[in-house]
């Protein structure tokens, strides 16, 4: 019998590893732990909180980018996902729906960008981090067609 000593990596880690580790809270997007040093940023987030509100489905800009963010834990409302998005400047609107029986999110949302790239950077940086208690799916949102005469289902 031989004496080899196993070798375990400890170099290559993936974002699963690195989250579980000492330094967790540079993956986990929450309330507790924001801090914006921004002024600026400060108001343009309350003002966008103010527009949610008061906006409804049919005031999304269609010329604006939009994502589709999955797996949204319950603990995530649009508060949370606008401070969890507010890096990026070109953000215009959030949304996450609610069931009224329940009163809880329904695991998704939707967040409108102004510009290409901030839509593109969002979803290189943001896809598979954890905002509030998941790591989200983030995608290409789909536009919803109205329903007509013909295209609706009997």
């Amino acid at each position: 019998m031989s004496s080899h000593k196993k070798i375990i990596n400890t170099t290559k880690t993936s974002d699963r590893r690195a989250a579980a580790g000492t330094k967790a809270t540079r993956y986990l997007h929450t309330n507790q732990e924001l801090s914006i040093a921004d002024d600026k940023k400060i108001d343009k987030s309350l003002q966008l909180l103010q527009d949610i509100k008061q906006a409804s489905k049919s005031d999304w800009n269609p010329s604006h980018f939009r994502l589709f963010v999955g797996n949204l834990g319950q603990d995530v409302d649009e508060e949370l996902l606008l401070r969890s998005l507010i890096k990026y400047p070109s953000v215009s609107k959030v949304q996450v729906p609610k069931d009224h029986k329940k009163g809880e999110n329904k695991g998704y949302g939707f967040v409108s960008f102004s510009d290409p790239d901030d839509y593109l950077r969002c979803f290189k940086e943001m896809n598979g981090k954890y905002i509030g208690s998941k790591p989200v799916e983030l995608k290409k949102a789909k536009s919803k067609e109205p329903a007509t005469k013909k295209n609706r289902k009997r």
